[in-house]
């Protein structure tokens, strides 16, 4: 496991570098061929908005937006990467949820998923605090903070719509359902 993951890791930052590195000739010998690398590219890529809903969330349907970054001038199914913002507040806009990241990638020549992770409303906040124990208010606001809690479930929600658009027609030719990683920046690589 830690070795799959340190070479996952060092794939994506060989691909998200900017300028040729000497890892890149001799890494993918060392990749299983089934590994995520893909070997640094320039690619221009196209930005579209969708918002994914789980409707089984505990207190109510959950609207997760995410801007999906996807590459215009490379042919066949891509790896997929599901990024997970930092920041334990929540984001309301996918555009801002680590821009840089999912540029890099993107031109990289991944599909990338930035999921904004958005604060509750306050009555699925109080829904959500009965449902893991908390049956103050004041308890649950000192001690639990829902955008944890959502964060791994919505990264799970966005995988699914992922693996459902791979079969869409317009889809099966941009997304390998089999090649998903999620990442993260700070907060967001807990949920990760």
């Amino acid at each position: 496991m830690t070795r799959a993951l340190l070479l996952v890791t060092l794939g994506l930052l060989t691909a998200c570098s900017h300028s040729p590195s000497v890892l890149v000739p001799a890494l993918p010998s060392l990749l299983p061929s089934d590994a995520l690398y893909e070997p640094p590219v320039s690619s221009a890529f196209e930005i579209l908005e969708f918002t994914v809903v789980d409707a089984d969330r505990v207190g109510g349907a959950r609207a997760i937006p995410i801007a999906v970054r996807v590459p215009t001038d490379v042919e066949g199914p891509r790896p997929v990467v599901v990024w997970s913002h930092g920041g334990g507040d929540g984001k309301t806009n996918p555009l801002r949820s680590g821009p840089a990241w999912g540029d890099a990638l993107a031109e990289a020549g991944y599909v990338v998923a930035s999921v904004a992770i958005t604060p509750r409303p306050r009555g699925q906040v109080r829904a959500l605090c009965r449902h893991v124990g908390y049956s103050s208010r004041d308890a649950c606001r000192a001690n639990f903070r829902s955008v944890k809690y959502d964060r791994q479930h919505d990264l799970s929600a966005v995988i699914d719509w992922v693996e459902e658009m791979s079969t869409d027609p317009a889809w099966a030719d941009r997304i390998d359902p089999s090649r998903i990683v999620v990442g993260g920046h700070s907060a967001g690589s807990g949920g990760a």
